[in-house]
């Protein structure tokens, strides 16, 4: 089946302008409770540990989990002094990490909509709530069901709505509030799975996100107790009287040093808070024997700021590095390679050629990532791209555009990890400007062989009252953030 036409990218900002289950107990009874199902999880994990199998067998079972704004270095396997992670830092133990995996952009809609396609964005089109997945693009989830395997998805609605393109190829596709209600959506449909399908699930978890910066919420993140204060135990009296709103799009210097580290414990409690849940389900999938011959991958779709930088705590990191570098685990079969950490360069575009790779299916060459099994070629380059800024990967390089005024700004992470020198400026040496020439002519080559469907267009603005209302509420003001 043909998907693609051949074409050049789509212009946008690129360079080649010079693209099934019992009730759940309440959160409170949940909390108390956190401690033991934390244990009983890693003890479950740990099982498997030690073991390091040959090749894993295909899947029963595919499971993509995507913990919206989770920042790979606050997860304690990635070097996070607080214990934010239990769970999946034993799940890293017997799983396939990757240390410098890259988002598409700092923006769930466009993320998603790259790790769902394997498509970078100038490709796939759905930039702003305009536009629409083009109905020649197939999902991962039509790959799935075209293989065989019962679909099913849940997400937090508001950016990964059906009206993108998101629900297609699922079986069922169903939204959720909290990760609490995730697990009884998630819980109730894996107790009327049918007998002879294996399965492809999607989890789009988005609690760990800021919460809604309406008046009378104080903080900036809520997870429930005990998590909210965990790491720091005061934390919701040092943001009495905070304006969470003005500080999360313009002003960060009316939070006080005391608040800010307030926040950020916050932010930890609800990863921890994710992290818990996620133990319960791989406890549940271990009783319906559906976890240790599946292919379990944690991902998320885009850090977060905190402040780091600006003058602003919105924004998810923009195009640095806590913004698009995110955490990634593959856990194969019988934990095949576990233990391995790799620490080439990824994209979120690799995700969909690994699992067909993983499944033994034949993929479609014209996607734009590569099979992690495989492994990316050292050449290829690595894409952010939104119709704001453009960057372009190539390690240890990493140049990013601003579409506004063109002004481009080139960083040497492994010199400068944290991207405070921009080498572009105006008294760059030569081996500066050769580097931004270099990229310049290699990102033209490479998205001119790109094959680009037919764009669908703009379309009036695919959102409900209800959901610009939701999206409001959280901070989302314009088409992005």
């Amino acid at each position: 089946m043909e998907f693609f036409d051949h074409g050049l990218g789509r212009a946008g900002c690129t360079l080649n302008q010079m693209a099934m289950s019992p009730r759940m107990p309440s959160r409170a009874a949940r909390a108390r409770l956190s401690g033991v199902l934390v244990g009983v999880a890693l003890a479950a994990l740990a099982g498997c540990g030690e073991q390091r199998p040959g090749p894993s067998p295909s899947p029963r079972a595919v499971f993509v989990i995507s913990i919206d704004t989770l920042r790979q270095d606050h997860v304690g396997h990635y070097g996070y002094e607080r214990d934010t992670t239990p769970v999946l830092d034993e799940l890293a133990r017997t799983s396939l990490v990757f240390e410098r995996a890259y988002t598409t952009a700092s923006f769930t809609l466009i993320a998603h909509m790259s790790m769902l396609t394997g498509l970078y964005p100038f490709q796939h089109g759905v930039l702003t709530p305009k536009n629409a997945l083009s109905e020649e693009v197939p999902t991962l989830a039509q790959h799935m069901r075209a293989a065989g395997y019962h679909t099913i998805g849940f997400y937090f609605p508001g950016w990964l709505d059906e009206h993108y393109g998101f629900g297609r190829g699922f079986d069922h596709y169903e939204s959720h509030h909290t990760a609490e209600e995730a697990q009884e959506h998630l819980f109730a449909a894996l107790a009327k799975l049918p007998a002879d399908k294996p399965l492809f699930c999607f989890v789009h978890l988005f609690d760990v996100h800021n919460a809604a910066l309406v008046n009378g919420l104080e903080t900036m993140y809520d997870p429930p107790a005990p998590f909210d204060l965990m790491f720091v135990p005061d934390a919701r009296q040092r943001l009495q009287g905070a304006d969470p709103r003005l500080a999360w799009k313009r002003d960060s210097a009316a939070v006080s040093p005391g608040q800010h580290e307030a926040i950020v414990g916050m932010y930890d409690g609800g990863i921890r808070h994710i992290d818990t849940v996620l133990g319960e389900w791989i406890a549940h999938l271990r009783e319906l024997d559906l976890f240790e011959d599946s292919l379990f991958i944690v991902t998320s779709d885009h850090g977060e700021g905190l402040n780091q930088r600006g003058s602003k705590y919105g924004g998810h990191g923009g195009a640095f590095e806590e913004g698009l570098v995110v955490p990634l685990l593959m856990r194969f079969p019988g934990g095949s390679r576990g233990g391995e950490r790799v620490g080439r360069p990824m994209s979120h575009v690799d995700l969909l050629p690994t699992i067909l790779d993983s499944l033994g299916l034949e993929r479609d060459e014209r996607l734009a990532g590569y099979s992690a099994l495989a492994g990316r070629p050292e050449e290829a380059l690595i894409f952010a791209e939104r119709p704001e800024t453009d960057t372009i990967l190539h390690w240890p390089w990493k140049m990013t555009r601003k579409c506004d005024d063109g002004r481009t700004f080139l960083y040497n992470l492994e010199t400068d990890p944290l991207e405070l020198l921009n080498l572009n400026h105006a008294n760059r040496g030569l081996e500066a400007r050769q580097t931004v020439e270099s990229l310049e002519k290699r990102a033209l080559q490479a998205r001119s062989s790109r094959f680009q469907p037919r764009a669908q267009g703009e379309q009036a603005d695919l959102r409900s009252e209800e959901t610009r209302a939701l999206l409001g509420d959280l901070g989302y003001v314009d088409d992005s953030d």
